[in-house]
Formats: structure tokens, C-alpha cells, sequence
């Protein structure tokens, strides 16, 4: 009775063993199914570039692309995509699938099969391609010193060279600031004698064109002075002639008659000789008022 109870029981065991088993193999037909439907689109075009470029080498992609699911259900949404070297968190573990949290914050569920411990080949071979760059790069930056050292040595030696020849030029430049000092006084005094003779050149201008001016009236005074004597001699000679020869000069009538007409003359020579000068000193004034010109 124990025996046949025992077999029983093994017999469903096994039943359950074998059911689990079933289960896994259609959990991976469905799974394989899902990536193949997500890998069509690829592998059709890789076919179709195939078949156009015959003959040529062509290699797998290392690119592989795994979705995140929002339930162990690998039917269920696919809330993202990701790539190989993507960094997960797990959160949790269940026989097939696992509870990953990405680096933006998108947690789902994910197939165990595409996980591993280790980075892929392609991330290591980017770490150890950069990690080379860094030590060439810090070995060209070691053998910079070595390579520079002539340079410096050149530097150094051109730095010398200008030293020296600033400390030349500066000795020349204090033997000839004496001599550039002495320049600038001497322009200085001769400025000022230049200034000081222009002043006195136009004092001489001034006072030249104040005698010539002047002495045109003085000459103009001895011409109608002369004039007027002229004036007076020939009315004198009229008068004269005029006159009856007779020996009563000494009459009184006679002597107040030749005094009138002395009088008479003068009064007229005056007014004559007044109207000229008026005229003459009119016209002087009205050119100076309008710089030499008659208005």
C-alpha cells in the first residue's frame, strides 16, 4: 500500500517536474517569438542589403536591444527600449524574468537571460581605448619637458640677448636726454624771442601806419596853406590894381576903405581854407572808419 502510495506520489512529481519544464520551453518559444518580432525589421533589411552586396564579409551587429516590460508577462507593454552597456539596478528576482530600475528612473520587468554581472566586450573595449588615449596623452605631456628643454635653453639665451641690449639702449638714451633737454630750452628761448620780436614788429606796423597815415594831412595843410597865400596875393594884386594912384594914403577914409577890404579877403580865405579842411578831415575819417576805403 506504501509503495503504491510512494509511486503515486513520484509519478506526480514528476508530472509537475515535467510541467514546469513545458512551461519554461513555451515561456522561452514566446520570448524568442517577442525579440524576433522586435529584430524583423534588422534582419529583412540586413537580407535585403545581402542580397543586393553578394559576396562581400558582413558581421552581427553588437548592438543588442532588449525591452523593459511593465509585467513579468513578456506580452505586456514595453515601457522602454534599451541597448547594450545600459546600467540597471536589480530590485528584485523571480526564476525568469527581474525587477530592474534604469538610470532615468523607468522600473520594469526585464529577461535574466540578457543580464550579466560583468560589462560587455564593447563597453570594455571603449574603457581600455580611452584608458590607452590617457596614457599616451600623459606620456606625450611626461616627454614634453625633455623635448622643450632646448627651447628653454633658446628662450633663456634670447632673454639675455634683449636684457643686454635694454641695458644698452638705456645707457644711450641717458647720454643723449642731457642734449634733448637742452635742445627743448633752447627751442623754448627762442620761442620766446620769436614771440617777443612779432610783438614788436607790430608795434612798428602800427606806428608806421599811424605817421603815414598822419603825415598826409600835415601835407595836405601845406598845400591849402600855400594855396591860400596864392589866394591872398592875387586879390591883393587885384585890389591894387583897382585902385587910383594918389598921393591921400594917409586919408582916413582911404585907410578904413583898404582895411575892409583886407577884412573881406580874409573872411573869404577862411572860409575857403574851413570848407577844404572840413571836407578833407570828413573824408580822412570815414576811410578810417571803413578800413582805407571811400564810402
Amino acid at each position: 500500500m506504501l509503495d503504491s502510495q510512494q509511486i503515486n506520489c513520484a509519478s506526480i512529481n514528476s508530472l509537475k517536474i515535467t510541467f514546469k519544464i513545458f512551461l519554461k520551453i513555451i515561456k522561452h518559444i514566446s520570448m524568442t517569438f517577442l525579440h524576433v518580432r522586435n529584430f524583423l525589421p534588422i534582419g529583412l533589411l540586413i537580407i535585403f542589403w545581402h542580397g543586393n552586396v553578394s559576396g562581400e564579409t558582413a558581421y552581427v551587429t553588437d548592438k543588442m536591444r532588449v525591452g523593459i516590460y511593465a509585467s513579468q508577462d513578456l506580452n505586456s507593454k514595453i515601457l522602454k527600449i534599451l541597448t547594450t552597456g545600459d546600467k540597471l539596478e536589480i530590485v528584485r528576482e523571480t526564476e525568469l524574468m527581474s525587477l530592474v530600475i534604469d538610470d532615468s528612473g523607468v522600473q520594469g520587468w526585464i529577461d535574466k537571460n540578457y543580464l550579466m554581472k560583468n560589462k560587455p566586450a564593447a563597453m570594455l573595449l571603449k574603457d581600455l581605448s580611452e584608458k590607452n588615449n590617457q596614457n599616451v596623452l600623459q606620456q606625450k605631456v611626461t616627454n614634453v619637458p625633455k623635448e622643450n628643454h632646448a627651447t628653454t635653453d633658446d628662450v633663456n639665451t634670447k632673454t639675455n640677448d634683449l636684457k643686454k641690449n635694454n641695458t644698452r639702449l638705456k645707457t644711450k638714451l641717458a647720454q643723449v636726454l642731457p642734449r634733448v633737454k637742452q635742445c627743448e630750452s633752447r627751442a623754448s628761448i627762442l620761442e620766446k624771442k620769436n614771440e617777443r620780436l612779432s610783438e614788436e614788429l607790430e608795434i612798428k606796423c602800427a606806428s608806421a601806419d599811424i605817421t603815414s597815415e598822419d603825415t598826409v594831412p600835415l601835407l595836405d595843410y601845406q598845400k591849402l596853406e600855400k594855396r591860400l597865400t596864392d589866394l591872398k596875393s592875387s586879390i591883393d594884386d587885384q585890389v591894387m590894381k583897382k585902385q587910383p594912384i594918389s598921393d591921400d594914403n594917409s586919408n582916413p577914409v582911404s585907410i578904413i576903405k583898404h582895411y575892409w577890404l583886407w577884412v573881406l579877403a580874409s573872411m573869404a580865405a577862411l572860409i575857403v581854407f574851413g570848407a577844404v579842411i572840413g571836407a578833407y578831415l570828413l573824408d580822412y575819417s570815414n576811410r578810417r572808419r571803413h578800413g582805407g576805403f571811400r564810402i
